[in-house]
């Protein structure tokens, strides 16, 4: 059974959807956390890929929105780990990159990412995104 919230509590729950952003660069997770939270969300950061799987061990996420690039244990790694955990309606993970090019792309998709957005973004699509990917959970 899933450490995280069953995808019905969505709906049922008058509380704000957990989101863990996990990027190496601390401007990027400051900005995004704040960004979230004014957008209704609660969110919590991690530095990079191993903070990341440490946080999932003890804590319920609704989503996580995972940087690719990262030293040490990057995004695909870190994805993969996820994966034997967690399935994609389990735990949606939107993968946030600089990196645009096709094969990463489609490694992403086929290690189990839900989504797929590329940096610079907009914020209103990142927002979007990250509804839609609730809202297919929650369903």
């Amino acid at each position: 059974m899933s450490a995280h919230a069953p995808a019905d509590a969505l709906l049922n729950e008058a509380r704000w959807p957990r989101v863990l952003v996990v990027d190496d660069i601390e401007d990027n997770r400051e900005i995004l956390r704040r960004r979230l939270m004014a957008a209704r969300f609660e969110v919590e950061t991690a530095c990079d890929g191993a903070e990341c799987l440490q946080k999932l061990a003890v804590n319920s996420y609704d989503i996580v929105l995972l940087d690719h690039m990262m030293p040490g244990l990057d995004g695909i790694e870190t994805l993969a780990v996820i994966r034997s955990k967690w399935s994609k309606t389990d735990l949606p993970v939107i993968m946030v990159t600089a990196r645009d090019d096709d094969p990463m792309i489609v490694k992403a998709f086929d290690m189990g990412a839900n989504d797929f957005v590329a940096k610079p973004f907009s914020f209103p699509v990142l927002v979007a995104r990250t509804r839609a990917q609730l809202e297919q959970q929650a369903a």
